[in-house]
């Protein structure tokens, strides 16, 4: 069998990577990963203080709980005519708004630990224990090896060759004698009218996790396969008068 191809070459990507963040501000108690690490979406990471945290739950459970026993006697009041509606609404107002505090509190101590959006590698840890963090501060860096993505960028008269779930083959410079098999993932509909090219995406799957973010490839898309062709070396073809002879 022999195949046409088409050839690219491209700065290797990853399919999902995420930067986690800290939902809450407080100081790193411990840390559970480390780079290079593989994690689980939802596994917890890292873990801050949480005392003044579980105080100040504490505090709101118990200001809810008054609140809830004055709800209980005003409706109390309120069924026997002794107290006005906008009273008893009032006190039912107040209770709800506690309770969102309690839940909050509830939430904030939930939120110590920080835990991965996604499955992954640990690329990049940028915290230490005792750190003081902030809220929304970047605390990790996830990233999904598993597919690495090849994205080119091929001129507009290649677009009839090019099709979804085609065989793609991928060789890296880091890598030496070695091939990567992967296909064609997607292609966009829309031509650059500044560039004059369309976006293909190649998924590589690398069993071996040695691909990495970054690094650079060549690849080739195969769109045309002729089977059981007969085969000479070129060198044997002599063109002579416009005619060709072996």
């Amino acid at each position: 069998d022999i195949s046409a191809y088409y050839s690219s070459t491209s700065t290797l990507e990853a399919q999902e990577e995420a930067m986690v963040v800290s939902k809450v501000r407080g100081i790193v108690k411990n840390i559970y990963v480390e780079e290079g690490d593989l994690v689980d979406a939802n596994d917890v990471l890292a873990e801050l203080e949480d005392e003044q945290l579980e105080l100040e739950a504490q505090r709101a459970k118990a200001t809810m709980d008054r609140l809830l026993n004055e709800l209980s006697r005003k409706e109390e009041l309120f069924n026997k005519n002794l107290i006005s509606a906008q009273e008893f609404e009032n006190a039912k107002y107040e209770y709800d708004a506690q309770r969102s505090e309690y839940e909050l509190a509830q939430l904030k101590i939930k939120n110590s630990k920080i835990r991965s959006p996604i499955s992954g590698v640990v690329s990049d840890r940028l915290i230490k224990n005792g750190n003081m963090i902030k809220t929304d501060q970047e605390v990790f860096k996830i990233t999904d090896f598993d597919p690495i993505l090849a994205v080119l960028k091929v001129p507009e008269h290649e677009i009839s060759k090019i099709q979804q779930g085609q065989q793609a083959l991928l060789q890296v410079d880091a890598i030496k004698k070695q091939t990567f098999d992967g296909q064609v993932l997607r292609v966009s509909p829309v031509v650059d009218p500044q560039t004059g090219t369309f976006e293909v995406t190649v998924s590589i799957k690398d069993k071996s996790k040695q691909l990495k973010p970054g690094m650079f490839g060549r690849v080739r898309i195969v769109y045309d396969t002729r089977q059981n062709a007969l085969t000479i070396p070129k060198n044997a073809v002599m063109s002579e008068d416009g005619m060709n002879s072996v």
